[in-house]
């Protein structure tokens, strides 16, 4: 026997037993008709598949069935390789993968491949024949692999490196997620390691090293020159801009998103906030403070400066250290996001919220939401139905049919914006529930960079929840579609969570719909725990209730159907973003709670 892979040995039907070394002595082994064909053979397997071990079954007419030694299934999802071998055999024979539960190919799994006839040949580049062994029907609900997700949810029941929730490692050729997308190509590996001094950029995996003097992505450009390395880091204080390595007019040790720091100046005093309410309005230029029950220790940051995004523009301030105390909080609100740019180090043992207040919408909501917030529809001759909820990190729920003859719900609306949360944004509001009494669209959260070029300690709360969709007034209308979560970007060299600290960035749930009672509005993004935040109902004795919004576990709910003229409920809204860009080391204390599952770049919190 031979192989042209060690793990894949080659099948002779006129080799291997006694009867072929009788008829040598006596026939002194003459040429046989068939010496030097052979068929070429790849060994595929479908996903799902959960065989070890594969064996190739040959049958010949007038022979018994012959199989090729067992060949190990690898880590990767290249194929098996092995040639057969004719001699003696018919010119054709029919061709078949049978697929094993052990290493030694001795329990069958009943997976394996359609038969194939096939025939020899003599052409040295025969391109080979495929054998796919198909996966067995699988009742819903069973756990193949045993990593706790059962088909049909796990894409890949045979695999446990593949199954929703997971974090898509970037460089396995595998949908470790079960989102659709491999490696690159998946948004979540944007900056990720791909392969040694290459990083995911624009669903490819590009240079990524760049002070390394390789041309790692063999593009013929080295470093800065490569465009790839563009305002990426080039040494201690350096960045690539325009094919050359600059030194940074600051101490940053990394480039952090959204902003240059050669542009930053160097801030001469920190931002302490021991206020009991602190409100930061992004809308106005400069942006204005006002504060409850501050003590003279408080020290607020000099009027922050406009960035310009790809869409938009953010409120930059810059301070030498950031120190929100316990017990105070800085809520911030206006149609920008904000940047903190700390040049030292930031706690935040009290709140820093991002939200939605009177009549604004949270800070840096909705922008590039266009398509994304629930859109109400005409309720024809009969009550109205919900609107959906917004989506951002995760889709939104559609509302609630009114009924009878109440017109058709909005659809479910899909996530926006990018895991790295470059350009920086919040999330997307909620729609107007339908007619003139519909309940009013629950607005998003907001956004917030936080950017310290040494530690960032959270032992309080970053929360940027969505609003609940609003309840229908009286006259069978429908309810309001829930805000979704807003976006948190946390840059460090080193970032730690203690046993209180929370990140949380959840969607708002839908607003009741209403009937001759008016409908209840749906409950804001949890800023307490991770569960979803419930629709608003029990105020309409016939309207349909709001859906309840996203969590980390469970996605946004529609809003229910009303009954016997009445409004629907409108649909819950989506999570937020949250993104860790960490160089140095990450600590979550026992407790710690961030949803939604943080997004990172390459070294950060993985």
């Amino acid at each position: 026997m031979s192989a042209n892979q060690s793990t894949a040995p080659a099948l002779d039907f006129a080799r291997g037993g006694a009867f072929v070394l009788l008829a040598c002595l006596a026939f002194s082994c003459a040429p046989r008709p068939g010496a030097g064909e052979f068929i070429s053979v790849h060994v595929t397997w479908e996903p799902g598949v959960t065989a070890r071990c594969f064996v190739v079954r040959a049958t010949g007419e007038g022979r018994a069935p012959r199989t090729t030694r067992p060949m190990l299934r690898g880590t990767g999802a290249a194929p098996l390789d092995v040639a057969i071998f004719r001699d003696d055999a018919p010119a054709e024979v029919m061709l078949e993968a049978l697929g094993f539960a052990d290493d030694a190919c001795l329990e069958p799994t009943q997976e394996h491949s359609e038969p194939i006839a096939a025939s020899f040949v003599k052409r040295v580049a025969e391109t080979g024949l495929e054998l796919k062994v198909l996966a067995l029907p699988i009742v819903p609900g069973t756990d193949l692999d045993g990593d706790g997700v059962p088909t049909p949810e796990d894409c890949d029941d045979g695999n446990p490196l593949i199954r929703p929730g997971l974090v898509e490692a970037c460089d396995d050729s595998f949908d470790n997620d079960c989102d659709g997308a491999i490696d690159c190509e998946d948004v979540d590996c944007n900056h990720g390691t791909c392969a040694p001094g290459r990083i995911c950029l624009t669903m490819r995996c590009a240079e990524g090293a760049c002070s390394n003097s390789v041309d790692d992505d063999g593009d013929g450009l080295i470093d800065c020159a490569d465009p790839d390395c563009d305002l990426a880091t080039c040494g201690a204080g350096s960045a690539c801009r325009t094919g050359t390595c600059i030194r940074g007019g600051t101490s940053w040790p990394y480039v952090p998103s959204n902003f240059d720091p050669a542009l930053v100046p160097e801030a001469d005093s920190g931002i302490v906030v021991d206020c009991l309410d602190l409100l930061l309005d992004t809308q106005p230029v400069p942006a204005t403070f006002t504060a409850i029950g501050c003590s003279p220790a408080t020290i607020l940051p000099a009027p922050g400066a406009l960035v310009q995004l790809s869409f938009g523009e953010a409120v930059l301030f810059s301070a030498s250290s950031l120190f929100i105390d316990a017990g105070a909080r800085l809520t911030v609100v206006g149609t920008r996001p904000v940047i903190l740019a700390i040049s030292g180090d930031a706690t935040i043992a009290g709140e820093l919220l991002l939200m939605a207040r009177a009549t604004r919408a949270g800070a840096g909501a909705d922008l590039n939401c266009a398509g994304a917030a629930g859109q109400s529809v005409s309720a024809g001759s009969g009550a109205g139905p919900g609107a959906s909820g917004g989506a951002f990190g995760s889709p939104g729920a559609a509302g609630g049919a009114g009924t009878p003859d109440g017109g058709t719900p909005p659809n479910s609306t899909s996530p926006v914006g990018s895991p790295s949360l470059t350009p920086l944004q919040g999330g997307c509001s909620g729609g107007v529930g339908t007619g003139a009494g519909g309940g009013g669209r629950g607005r998003a959260g907001g956004g917030l960079q936080v950017s310290s070029t040494r530690g960032l300690v959270v032992s309080g709360l970053i929360g940027a929840p969505g609003e609940g969709g609003g309840g229908a007034a009286v006259g069978s209308f429908g309810g309001g579609g829930a805000g979704s979560g807003g976006g948190v970007l946390l840059e460090a060299v080193s970032l730690r969570l203690t046993a209180s600290g929370r990140v949380l960035a959840l969607g708002g749930g839908g607003g009741e719909g209403s009937s001759t009672q008016a409908g209840n509005p749906g409950a804001p993004g949890n800023r307490t725990s991770g569960a979803p935040a419930p629709g608003g109902s029990g105020g309409s004795s016939r309207g349909g209730a709001g859906g309840a919004g996203a969590s980390q576990t469970f996605p946004a709910l529609a809003g229910s159907g009303g009954v016997i003229q009445a409004g629907g409920g409108g649909g819950g809204a989506g999570v937020g973003r949250v993104r860790f860009n960490v160089t140095g080391a990450c600590s979550f204390s026992a407790g710690a709670l961030v949803s939604p599952q943080p997004s990172s770049a390459d070294g950060g919190c993985r």
